[in-house]
C-alpha cells in the first residue's frame, strides 16, 4: 500500500490517534517503525513527526544573492558569503571535511575545536536572549558538543536533558523524525534548541512540537546551530513570526543546499567565495561522526575540550594549527599533539 502523502508536519505520539501503516503502538504509548526502510532504527520512540516530502527543494541551490534576500530580523549569522564575510573556523571545518577521514581522533579534535571557536559568540547571544535558567534541548550526537559549551556557561545537567532524535526514512521516501526521551523536560518558561547543523529543520521542529505538547509555547525561544541552510532557517522563522512567537535564531555559518542524503553541499558560488578547490563537495560532511564523544579516544580528549569550551583564549592557537594542517596534511599528528600538549598545560 502506498504511503499517504503528508502535507505539512504530522505528529504521532501514540496517544489514541490512528497511526499510519508504517507505525505500530507499543506499551505506554510508545511507537515502533515496521517499514523496511527503517531497518537499523529499531526500538521504541516517544514521538514521530511525518514531514512527507518537505524540504526536498533544498537540493536545488539558489543564487547567493537570492538566498540572502529572504532575510528575517530575528535571524543572525556569523558569516555572509554573498557579502564576502567568511567564518574562518567553519572554513577550516570545510577543509577538514574534504581532506580527511572524519572518524580519525586527530581530525575530530581539530574539527570540534573549530566548531566551538566558530559558535562562541552566537552562544553568548542566545544565552543573553533566553536567560541562564532556560531549558536546552540538544539531541544526542550533534548536540553533545553543544552541551559542553552550555555547561561551560554554568548550565546544569537537568537543564539539558538527554534525548535522541533520528531521521528515519518512511515509505515512498517520506521524511520522518523520531524522538526518544526518558528524562523530564523541565518547564522553565524559556527554551533553547541547539544542534550542530540545520538542514531540513525536522529535528528542531519535532523537538519544538514535543515541547509544546508537554508545556505549551515557550515565552522566549532561542535557536543555536553551527551551520544552517539559509532558506530553511528563514522559512521556520516566518512560521514563528506568524504565530507571534518571541524568538531569536543564531548560526555560526551558512549553507545553500543539501545532497540526496541531507548533507550540506557546496555550490560553485560558495566554492568561489571561499576560494575552495573545485573537487570539494561537502560544506561540513557528517558532523555527528566528526564530533561524537563516546569513543575511548574522544573520552581522553574531554578535559581538553572542556577547557576549549570554557575560554576563547585558545582560538588563535586552534586557528594557526588548523591552517598548518590544511596546508600540509602530513602534519596532522604533529598539529593535533601540539594542541593537546599546549592546552594540557592548563589542566589542574
Amino acid at each position: 500500500m502506498a504511503h499517504e502523502q503528508v502535507v505539512g508536519p504530522r505528529p504521532y505520539n501514540g496517544e489514541g490517534e490512528s497511526l499510519p501503516g508504517y507505525l505500530r503502538r507499543g506499551k505506554q504509548g510508545s511507537l515502533w517503525f515496521i517499514n523496511p526502510e527503517a531497518k537499523g532504527k529499531e526500538g521504541s520512540w516517544n514521538m514521530v513527526v511525518d514531514f512527507g516530502k518537505a524540504g526536498e527543494e533544498l537540493r536545488e541551490p539558489l543564487d547567493l544573492e537570492a538566498m540572502r534576500d529572504a532575510g528575517n530580523g530575528n535571524v543572525f549569522w556569523g558569516e555572509d558569503l554573498d557579502q564576502g564575510r567568511i567564518s574562518e573556523p567553519f572554513l577550516h571545518i570545510t577543509h577538514l571535511a574534504n581532506r580527511f577521514e572524519l572518524s580519525h581522533p586527530n581530525v575530530q579534535l581539530l574539527y570540534t575545536a573549530n566548531f566551538m571557536a566558530g559558535t562562541r559568540s552566537q552562544l553568548d547571544d542566545v544565552i543573553n536572549y533566553a536567560g541562564q535558567e532556560a531549558t536546552v534541548l540538544a539531541p544526542e550526537r550533534g548536540g553533545g558538543i553543544v552541551k559542553l559549551l552550555f555547561a561551560a556557561k554554568g548550565f546544569k545537567p537537568e537543564q539539558m536533558p538527554d534525548y535522541q532524535a533520528s531521521r528515519i526514512p518512511g515509505p515512498d521516501g517520506a521524511y520522518t523524525v523520531a524522538l526518544r526521551f526518558d528524562q523530564p523536560w523541565l518547564e522553565t518558561g524559556n527554551l533553547i534548541f541547539a544542534d550542530d547543523c540545520w538542514a531540513r529543520r525536522g529535528t528542531e521542529l519535532a523537538s519544538f512540537m514535543a515541547w509544546e505538547n508537554l508545556h505549551g509555547r515557550p515565552k522566549k525561544y532561542g535557536v543555536l546551530a553551527g551551520v544552517g541552510v539559509r532558506r530553511s532557517v528563514y522559512a521556520r522563522a516566518a512560521e514563528l513570526d506568524a504565530v507571534g512567537s518571541d524568538h531569536l535564531m543564531v548560526f555560526g555559518a551558512e549553507s545553500n543546499a543539501m545532497d540526496g542524503h541531507d548533507y550540506l553541499l557546496l555550490t560553485d558560488q560558495e566554492k568561489a567565495r571561499m576560494r575552495l578547490p573545485e573537487n570539494f563537495g561537502a560544506r561540513v560532511s557528517d558532523m555527528g561522526v566528526a564530533m561524537e564523544l563516546d569513543s575511548p579516544a574522544r573520552q581522553s580528549d574531554m578535559p581538553i575540550l572542556r577547557l576549549i569550551a570554557a575560554s576563547g583564549k585558545y582560538d588563535q592557537l586552534i586557528s594557526g594549527i588548523s591552517r598548518t594542517v590544511i596546508e600540509a596534511p602530513q602534519l596532522l599528528l604533529t598539529g593535533a599533539e601540539s594542541l593537546r600538549k599546549r592546552i594540557s598545560e592548563d589542566l589542574p
